[in-house]
């Protein structure tokens, strides 16, 4: 079926280059003849196959269906990337109530981000409360102004809104 995989085959005549590999750059020693991609638009479906070991690799499966295939020991669950992924919400502060700073204050305050992740993931083992902008475990890691994401208190949000003359405020 035209477009259902993409082949790679390896050069017979490919040399790599003289130098370690670092990522995308230096030498690549080939160690594999031939790479198929295979397109699986239903994650079920891609689940299923790769717990009958028609499948070498699912890289990025949903994780309400990784307990398909947790409990089989041919297939390791790892993450694609140990710094995981961060999310954002963006406020758009050109415009009320999100043009005052106060309001904007006042929801760090009320979010509870576990909320977030767990509606996202659906497991508390899939995901950390992270508050720092740059991610936690990175070099870049900061505490600073974290208190309010993981600390949430939504009566000290309420009266913060109320302060602003913004609360029950609805953006035009």
């Amino acid at each position: 079926m035209p477009g259902s995989k993409v082949v790679y085959e390896k050069f017979q005549d490919y040399v790599p280059r003289k130098e370690p590999a670092s990522q995308a750059a230096g030498g690549k020693v080939v160690y594999v003849d031939r790479v198929e991609s295979i397109y699986m638009p239903d994650h079920g479906v891609a689940m299923a196959a790769l717990a009958n070991g028609e499948l070498d690799l699912h890289e990025s499966p949903a994780t309400d269906l990784l307990k398909m295939v947790e409990g089989n020991p041919d297939v390791v669950v790892i993450p694609n990337d140990k710094l995981g992924y961060q999310l954002f919400m963006a406020l758009n502060h050109l415009h009320p109530p999100f043009d005052n700073k106060a309001v904007r204050q006042a929801v760090m305050w009320g979010l509870k981000q576990d909320e977030f992740l767990n509606a996202m993931t659906g497991d508390p083992q899939r995901y950390t409360v992270c508050a720092a902008v740059f991610g936690c475990g990175s070099p870049n890691e900061s505490k600073a102004g974290t208190e309010p994401l993981l600390n949430p208190n939504p009566e000290k949000a309420k009266k913060m809104l109320e302060a602003a003359g913004a609360l029950g405020a609805k953006s035009p």
